[in-house]
């Protein structure tokens, strides 16, 4: 039985206190406190040579020096800090914080990075693009050398290029001298040449304009086409008798729907046992009147009175008033323009106010665009004094009678637009002066309230004043031709304060007018700022037409323009369509056949035109027009380097006509060398 030892037996005699198990198994140096296993000399307080096993190893200080960690197998492990002299390979690293300073991330192979944020203080290097995250449709892209592009939606929008040019959806730069032009908020810009984009301003049309056409400025600071510049009266559109209509018509009146260029005539057909027809007219580009089929308003014979219609713009319908012949009351008749073909009669109202029986003359009405509503005015005989109605679709809204004081039976009216009435002028007794007075709508409820009538305008009266309304000078213009004063006109411009009128007037000799009922008629020109006066002239059977001018308180007129051949025109009436710049013209000819003539208006004989319109613009809109120094380029089949001229209907033409406009630098291309506002 082996005794258990006592440590002194491990103890050499004379010898510092040692343990020594095999000499290097295992060494206790007791002086030193160090411990070695493997050598006999610990240099440590734990000193091991060859391979210790280690299950679990916690080392909370120190170093661990030339000792290679997981060498024959993966191990984990964590460190306050990390010190590689050499080469560290790390299959997948997790940093959730600190620096890596001075090193070089996938710098051997490409690799993927996800980044919050990046600062850097040298380049960026990109082989081909930067994509918006999650819209990769959207991309900043390095297309060739010295080249960088932006795109959206997958495409090319914008590219600048190694000289510094740009390009638009692509290598796209334009030629030289070319101008970037908006596209506007739902396009992309364009090239353009400098006159397309440059030389232009913004203006209001008054009337339809068409692109490429040669444009005046109007005094109200709109513009509208030139139509018939030239000086020479060669600008009749058509004149002739209506070879559609060819009936006899007695009393023939008129009225227009400018909008659609129609106009309706309103006549007593001698061809049909008198009784009361109408017509409607459609008016082309060319100034051709195309006749619907003629329509009975009023089926009972031997009508024998004047007529007076009105157009109703807000309806659309027209309204005829006339005697019936039966009992001889005031009627009106409401009649459609829905086809312009034919008219169908819509509904009858009976007597206005009852105030007895009317005259056969000294009808007149007109339109108030303010309430909506036509204005009729007439002579009752039974009374021997005046009466106002105010209509629409229901009938009669509201009417007044009006001391007259010795009616004469002729009377005109019409619409002041600046003050919202109607005026109406009438022959005063046999003296022939003319009298005026206002008449005031009013809405909700509806009626109708007469002014005192003047004195007299001064204005030497004539069988038939005829009246119009100029909202540029804000006058009321009336013109007559009293008897035994042929070949002069007499006016009177008239200026409405509240219910009363003031008046200048004057006369204008060797007019060529003649002094015989309804041979005369005067209307206003929106295209041209003009006064139209359309009549027969003295010692001929010729029709004529002149534009007359206001200026302060004075009336003058043009050359005249023959509009009727030999056909002896009476009951004279004019319109003028601002939509299509055309005045139409109707009037009894030879044996009371009726006749017609469209005509294009002279806008001046020395025309303040100024540019040409770069876009069709309807009326009322604004749009573009190119300006003097500007090029437009909607017009076509130009020879280049020739000089153009406005022509008479505000197109271009290489005859001399005495407004020359400028140079074609392109078949085109016109640039604008000269204007005349």
């Amino acid at each position: 039985m082996t005794r258990a030892r006592d440590l002194g037996d491990f103890i050499a005699d004379g010898a510092a206190a040692e343990l020594v198990v095999d000499t290097t198994t295992l060494v206790v140096d007791s002086t030193n406190n160090r411990v070695g296993i493997g050598t006999a000399s610990p240099s440590q307080a734990l000193e091991v040579t060859g391979t210790a096993k280690l299950a679990t190893v916690d080392i909370d200080a120190g170093a661990i020096d030339g000792a290679v960690i997981g060498a024959n197998s993966a191990a984990a492990g964590t460190f306050t800090a990390l010190t590689a002299s050499g080469t560290t390979t790390i299959t997948t690293a997790d940093i959730n914080g600190g620096a890596i300073d001075g090193t070089a991330i996938g710098a051997n192979s490409a690799s993927t990075g996800a980044f919050s944020t990046g600062s850097f203080t040298g380049d960026v290097s990109i082989a081909d693009k930067i994509v918006h995250t999650g819209d990769i449709n959207t991309a900043i892209r390095f297309p060739a050398a010295d080249t960088v592009s932006f795109e959206t939606a997958g495409s090319e929008r914008l590219r600048i290029a190694s000289a510094g040019q740009v390009g638009i959806a692509g290598a796209n730069y334009g030629t030289s001298g070319q101008i970037l032009t908006s596209g506007g908020s739902g396009a992309a810009p364009s090239w353009a040449d400098a006159g397309g984009g440059g030389g232009q301003f913004d203006m209001t049309a008054s009337g339809s304009i068409t692109a490429g056409k040669v444009v005046a400025l109007n005094s109200n600071g709109t513009v509208s086409t030139i139509v018939n510049v030239a000086s020479d009266p060669s600008t009749l559109m058509s004149s002739a008798t209506n070879t559609a209509i060819n009936q006899k018509a007695q009393f023939p009146s008129q009225a227009v729907d400018h909008v659609r260029s129609r106009v309706v005539r309103a006549y007593i057909d001698q061809d049909n046992s008198n009784k009361g027809t109408a017509v409607c007219g459609q008016i082309d580009g060319g100034g051709n009147i195309t006749w619907g089929t003629p329509f009975v308003f009023y089926n009972t014979s031997n009508m024998d009175c004047n007529l007076s219609i009105v157009y109703h713009e807000a309806e659309t319908y027209y309204y005829i008033f006339y005697k019936r012949p039966d009992t001889n009351e005031p009627q009106v008749h409401r009649i459609s323009n829905a086809t312009g073909t034919v008219l169908a009669n819509v509904n009858s109202s009976g007597n206005p106010g009852n105030y007895g029986t009317c005259s056969s003359e000294g009808y007149s009405g007109t339109y108030d665009p303010d309430k909506e509503m036509v204005v009729f005015s007439w002579y009752t005989t039974g009374q021997n004094d005046g009466a106002v109605a105010i209509l629409n679709q229901h009938g009669i809204a509201a009417s007044a009678i009006f001391n007259s004081n010795d009616w004469s039976q002729w009377a005109d009216m019409t619409y002041d637009t600046t003050n919202d009435k109607s005026v109406h002028v009438r022959q005063y007794g046999q003296n022939q002066d003319i009298k005026a007075r206002v008449f005031t709508v009013t809405a909700n409820p509806d009626a109708i309230s007469v002014g005192a009538e003047n004195s007299s305008t001064n204005v030497s009266g004539g069988v038939m004043p005829r009246c119009t309304f100029d909202p540029d000078s804000g006058k009321v213009v009336v013109i007559s031709c009293p008897d035994g004063q042929n070949n002069n006109t007499y006016y009177g411009l008239g200026t409405v304060s509240g219910t009363t009128t003031s008046w200048t007037n004057g006369n204008v000799s060797s007019t060529g007018m003649n002094d015989s009922e309804n041979q005369y008629d005067v209307t206003y020109d929106t295209g041209a700022d003009k006064i139209l006066i359309s009549y027969r002239k003295y010692g001929t059977t010729k029709g004529y037409m002149r534009q007359g001018t206001i200026s302060g308180t004075s009336l003058s007129f043009g050359s005249e323009l023959e509009i009727y051949g030999t056909s002896s025109p009476s009951y004279v009436r004019i319109d003028y369509l601002p939509t299509s710049g055309f005045a139409v013209m109707t009037a009894n000819g030879t044996n009371n056949a009726l006749a017609s003539a469209v005509t294009t208006v002279i806008a001046s004989t020395n025309p303040n035109w100024f540019g040409i319109a770069a876009e069709s613009i309807s009326d009322g809109s604004s749009g573009k027009i190119t300006h003097l120094g500007g090029v437009n380029e909607n017009v076509s089949s130009l020879a280049v380097g020739t000089i153009y001229y406005a022509d008479k209907t505000g197109g271009l033409t290489a005859t001399d006509s005495g407004y020359k406009v400028g140079k074609a630098i392109a078949t085109t291309k016109i640039i604008i060398t000269e204007g005349n506002a």
